[in-house]
């Protein structure tokens, strides 16, 4: 039995899933141990976390984390803190990131990987279905890391894609390790964790209560740095993926649907509200060519277009419950739904060809949150050069002051004046695990904010 996992597990025990107060106490103290020797006056003593939180801390009972960890052991789950090195550091730079991951299967290496999180309703229509199946399909051939809940609907087929493709795909739970749901997902969580990684925050023997997915979805979202909603009404689960996402700053895809429709009213609220539209999977790949552009394999997506075949057959095979909607029978055509052809033939023509006045021309300005990271980097410096930049107190200036040479520079780095991308950051020579790192950091002291669309910008 590893001690420190033993004292990693009591952590998470006591303080729960999404507590705010484990990013204090990990500011504070090396390691769990240290949290575990601390006792109530020394716990008051750390800035900001709660009563609530300095009570579950005094209970030193350490029965249930032992049996857990014995558990793992024997039933081959991983148990991946907050410390380790594959912990996935798009998860550190989250508010109320998870105490630890327990993990089925082995999971990819994150940060070097475009990860994209594919979610919809679980009541598809059939052109639902295969647009997550295709969509899946293509990220996973061109070496992206899908991830999605398990859940029933698009959830599942975004997987059942991935896996055809020989991708890696992740699912996140909303109960523990050893509890299969849907149950009807039996065989589905087997072949995940078999070609890339089934985790959960919530221990082994924790059921799959209702408000436990709300919480998860922070995780699914989280590891990644976009999330695709294939099709949800307003009311969906996934939108509630799509709003963690984009509070997470992380950039929000949407493919667009029939007007009317209930199924589609969330993803048209979404581009309407700035999501990027995907009418292919290349809408998504190019937001994530220059900084990831090594793990993206333009060939083996052609290679795998060549061969793809869409045949409802294959979910039954993987054992994916891909049931329609009553009411939603299978389109009599493969051709795309109206809005999705009216987007197409929009992108294929110049903006000049289309006959109708430019949104752009006409106002001269464009909304920050329809802007990819790189044009809304492009796109204010000129705006933002007529706001003065924010002057620096003298306790901001001893921070930085403070800072490590590498994260000092790092934030010498972003200008004054405007927002930044981190792939402008990884321009200047920084890794991309080194960048992470340090806007982590950097958040942490209150010197630079996170904006939607993965900006940055100081304080």
């Amino acid at each position: 039995m590893s001690a420190e996992n033993l004292y990693w597990v009591w952590l998470s025990c006591r303080l729960g899933a999404a507590n705010c107060d484990f990013v204090r106490l990990a500011l504070k103290y090396d390691n769990p141990y240290e949290i575990y020797r601390a006792d109530q006056t020394e716990l008051s003593q750390v800035d900001g976390i709660s009563e609530q939180t300095q009570n579950a801390l005094l209970d030193k009972r350490l029965e249930e984390a032992a049996g857990i960890v014995g558990y793992c052991a024997g039933a081959g789950v991983g148990i991946l803190p907050y410390s380790h090195p594959d912990y996935p550091y798009r998860l550190r730079m989250l508010k109320d990131p998870p105490v630890l991951l327990y993990v089925r299967g082995r999971l990819p290496r994150m940060d070097r990987l475009v990860c994209i999180a594919v979610v919809g309703t679980r009541r598809m229509s059939e052109y639902g279905r295969e647009s997550a199946y295709r969509i899946a399909y293509e990220l996973g051939a061109a070496g992206a890391v899908v991830v999605s809940g398990l859940a029933l609907g698009i959830d599942g087929v975004a997987a059942c894609g991935a896996l055809s493709a020989r991708g890696k795909t992740v699912a996140v739970l909303g109960s523990g390790i050893d509890i299969i749901y849907p149950r009807e997902h039996k065989k589905l969580m087997q072949l995940i964790s078999e070609n890339g990684a089934v985790v959960t925050e919530y221990a082994p023997g924790t059921p799959p209560a209702g408000e436990h997915f709300p919480v998860r979805n922070r995780i699914i979202s989280g590891m990644c740095q976009g999330t695709l909603v294939v099709e949800a009404d307003i009311k969906s689960g996934a939108m509630i993926t799509a709003r963690t996402a984009h509070e997470q700053g992380r950039q929000v895809f949407a493919i667009p649907g029939n007007l009317g429709e209930e199924n589609t009213g969330g993803t048209n609220q979404l581009i309407r509200d700035g999501a990027i539209v995907v009418i292919e999977t290349e809408d998504i790949l190019r937001e994530y060519e220059y900084l990831y552009g090594k793990s993206i394999d333009t060939a083996k997506l052609a290679a795998a277009r060549k061969k793809y075949r869409y045949s409802s057959e294959v979910f039954s095979q993987m054992g994916v419950s891909a049931r329609l909607a009553p009411g939603r029978p299978a389109p009599k055509s493969n051709q795309p739904s109206a809005p999705a052809e009216l987007f197409r033939k929009k992108k294929s023509k110049k903006s000049g060809d289309t006959g109708t006045e430019n949104k752009t021309e006409k106002t001269g300005k464009q909304s920050p949150e329809k802007l990819t990271a790189r044009d809304y980097f492009d796109s204010t410096k000129e705006a933002q050069k007529e706001e003065e930049p924010p002057s620096r107190t003298e306790d901001d200036r001893a921070i930085v002051a403070s800072l490590d040479e590498k994260y000092r520079r790092l934030y010498e780095s972003i200008p004054a004046d405007r927002a930044v991308p981190l792939d402008a950051l990884a321009r200047l020579g920084y890794s991309i695990g080194e960048v992470m790192s340090a806007v982590t950091m950097l958040e942490v002291k209150g010197l630079i904010s996170s904006l939607p669309g993965g900006l940055y910008i100081r304080r």
